[in-house]
């Protein structure tokens, strides 16, 4: 939660007022937050509820506890979006999907599963559509509080983020629990 949202978070809202001021540009300014579709495994309600315990009591799980991660990402991109509107500021977030990458580098199974990730995982360029989408298509401008992907074909398109993603009470919780920790650690 550290990494993936309170540190994004934190950058965010300090560039926040530069974002905000008026340059004369028709363009808005952007922020692109990057999710997962492993955030339908996040327990975010959860975590605003006990933070020190990403997985619900249960044993932990890294990918229950990225998942939640990822979702908070979600909810800090929708409500975000929503403080912001009519704001030349856009906020969408973004999934890369399942990407041929070297995260795993260091386990002792990577190199037997370099066949498989060459055969079912993206490449990076096709993971990175998405978040070049959002930051440059100039027919973004305006849009705000959405979740995009890449298809197969190459196109970027909306995607639909689980429903606890879209709680926006939860999405206020989170982010007032999440203000308590970023003033705590200042």
């Amino acid at each position: 939660m550290l990494v993936n949202h309170i540190g994004p978070v934190f950058l965010t809202t300090r560039l926040l007022p530069l974002l905000q001021q008026d340059t004369g540009s028709p363009r808005t300014a952007r922020i692109v937050n990057v999710a997962s579709r492993l955030e339908k495994m996040g327990q975010v309600a959860v975590w605003c509820e006990h933070p020190s315990d990403a997985c619900g009591g249960k044993p932990y799980s890294t990918m229950k506890a990225y998942g939640t991660s990822k979702q908070a990402n979600l909810h800090f991109t929708y409500e975000l979006s929503r403080r912001l509107a009519g704001q030349p500021v856009c906020v969408n977030a973004v999934t890369p999907g399942m990407v041929n990458t070297q995260l795993g580098r260091f386990h002792w199974w990577y190199p037997l599963t370099a066949p498989l990730r060459w055969a079912l995982l993206r490449s990076p360029a096709h993971g990175a559509l998405p978040s070049v989408h959002c930051a440059a298509d100039p027919d973004m401008d305006g849009v705000s509080g959405k979740y995009f992907g890449a298809t197969k074909d190459n196109l970027v398109e909306e995607v639909l983020s689980s429903e606890a993603s879209q709680d926006a009470e939860l999405s206020k919780v989170l982010w007032d629990r999440t203000e308590k920790l970023l003033e705590f650690m200042k």
